[in-house]
């Protein structure tokens, strides 16, 4: 494998991470916001969002 393939792969990797995060963010925040709106605790509805 060149340099230039194993830089690409690096940085398309990168690059997928990160848009894997700023969704699981997304999710959470909105199932947070959710459960909130239910009656749930801030912080107990965070860490349910982060469980499910």
């Amino acid at each position: 494998m060149g340099v230039r393939v194993a830089l690409r792969n690096l940085w398309w990797r990168a690059r997928v991470e990160r848009e894997l995060d700023d969704e699981l963010r997304a999710y959470w925040e909105m199932v947070t916001a959710e459960k909130i709106s239910a009656g749930v605790p801030a912080e107990l509805a965070r860490r349910e969002a982060q469980l499910e």
